[in-house]
């Protein structure tokens, strides 16, 4: 794994983003968090630094799969993996090319998708 690699987390609840923030830091990559998708919509458009964007499913306003594609119109190579602990969103974000991640997941699950993202 590439320590420069840097990730978007993104996750309204503080606890749930927290711990998805450490799982990555301990995994050697660099990570910024957003409570929104307005936040990560600022992080994104001020050309900050962005490999990979980890984003929760459902989210007050903007889900994260509307925020998925986004990131593919502005940020086409940037791979986007979608948490959620919804089976149905499953299909969506794989028919929209993006890699779901089942809620709950390890450390493991995590890197292992986050390998095959990139």
């Amino acid at each position: 794994m590439n320590q420069a690699q840097s990730v978007l987390v993104i996750d309204d609840n503080a606890d749930a983003r927290q711990v998805v923030a450490l799982m990555l830091e301990d995994l050697g990559y660099a990570v910024t968090a957003c409570e929104d998708v307005a936040e990560a919509v600022a992080h994104l458009s001020s050309g900050a630094a962005c490999d990979i964007v980890v984003t929760d499913f459902i989210m007050p306003g903007t889900s994260g799969l509307e925020l998925a594609n986004l990131v593919r119109r502005w940020r086409p190579k940037t791979p986007v993996v979608l948490i959620t602990g919804h089976q149905e969103a499953i299909g969506a974000a794989l028919d929209e090319g993006i890699i779901p991640l089942l809620k709950p997941f390890t450390q493991e699950q995590l890197r292992a998708v986050l390998k095959e993202a990139t």
